[in-house]
């Protein structure tokens, strides 16, 4: 059970288990991601993932169901698959990495709204920011694109984002393995 930001990333640098299983939603998933990425390769258990009332689109993504027994049982007893992680800057994502507006909803989306809502908390957050939306300015630098094929120019590794909604349908969360995932 995490109470403050950060107690995922801790709590996986102290495991010691050869699976790791995370039940919540993106924030939690992103905290867990940054503690396996900080474990060598060879130390990184592998990851299984469930939903709450949270939105957790890589958990969405991957097909593990929202029903929490149902999504323990595939953790315990489905086949690892690879994955891949994504880095921007010092930041590691699974699923997608958002700038802008929406990145914002998420930010400021409060957690007792969310316990109180589920993933409507940030359809009503958006609403109120809506209210005083700016625009957003900011800088992409890519990699060398001779280095990349081009499958790989994607800003989202899943399919939705968002809490399910569908904004890269084709985009597959498995085409580079990166690393192991039971779903």
């Amino acid at each position: 059970m995490t109470l403050e930001k950060g107690d995922a990333r801790r709590f996986v640098a102290k495991q010691r288990s050869g699976l790791l299983i995370a039940a919540g939603g993106d924030g939690t998933v992103n905290e867990v991601v940054h503690g396996l990425m900080d474990l060598s390769r060879v130390a990184r258990p592998a990851f299984g993932s469930g939903t709450t009332r949270d939105a957790n689109d890589f958990a969405i993504g991957c097909g593990i169901p929202r029903d929490p027994e149902e999504a323990l049982t595939l953790c315990m007893e489905g086949t690892a698959t690879p994955v891949d992680v994504g880095k921007a800057n010092e930041h590691w994502f699974l699923n997608a990495a958002s700038i802008g507006f929406g990145a914002e909803i998420t930010a400021s989306t409060p957690p007792e709204l969310k316990r109180l809502l589920g993933h409507a908390a940030y359809t009503v957050m958006g609403a109120i920011l809506a209210t005083n939306i700016r625009h957003y300015q900011g800088r992409l630098t890519l990699p060398d694109t001779k280095s990349l094929a081009p499958a790989r120019w994607r800003s989202s590794q899943g399919r939705q984002a968002g809490g399910g909604v569908q904004v890269a349908p084709r985009a597959r969360i498995d085409d580079g393995s990166r690393y192991p995932c039971r779903s």
